[in-house]
């Protein structure tokens, strides 16, 4: 009777050690994505000096990119407060940088960038907050007149 009990009890330790081992694979790959996506999203809006509307090429790549990469986000993530949700995939904020150097507001700004990770398992979504998984980018500063 103590072999079997032995052996069940070696068991369970080696199915908990698979699924946490799986659960921290699956959550770095989906980390990476979403760091992957907050790099290309910041540079294609400094290629575009800040230029991506939701009509523009800019847009449409970003939203290429993201799909590709097989991205993906849920659906009803917030954004952090002063940031707006652009296409679900990104939240964005538009910094003005005032009177630096002789530079008015508005002729130079920067964008900050926040992608989110989808991490969903019920039991940990119960206990930790998870907006702390997120990748937060910004651009360099844009100057509109050069």
């Amino acid at each position: 009777m103590r072999d079997a009990l032995g052996g069940t009890v070696n068991v369970v330790i080696i199915v908990m050690f698979i699924v946490i081992a799986l659960g921290y694979i699956t959550f770095n790959i989906n980390y990476t994505k979403a760091f992957r996506v907050n790099d290309k999203i910041v540079s294609l809006y400094e290629q575009n000096k800040g230029n991506c509307g939701a009509a523009s090429t800019c847009a449409t790549q970003i939203k290429e990119y993201a799909h590709d990469l097989g991205y993906q986000t849920d659906l009803n993530f917030s954004c952090p407060n002063g940031f707006s949700k652009q296409d679900n995939i990104y939240c964005l904020k538009t910094v003005n940088v005032r009177k630096n150097g002789g530079i008015d507001e508005g002729e130079a700004e920067y964008y900050v960038i926040v992608t989110k990770t989808k991490f969903s398992i019920p039991i940990i979504n119960n206990i930790m907050d998870l907006d702390v998984f997120s990748v937060r980018g910004s651009t360099k500063t844009i100057y509109k007149n050069r």
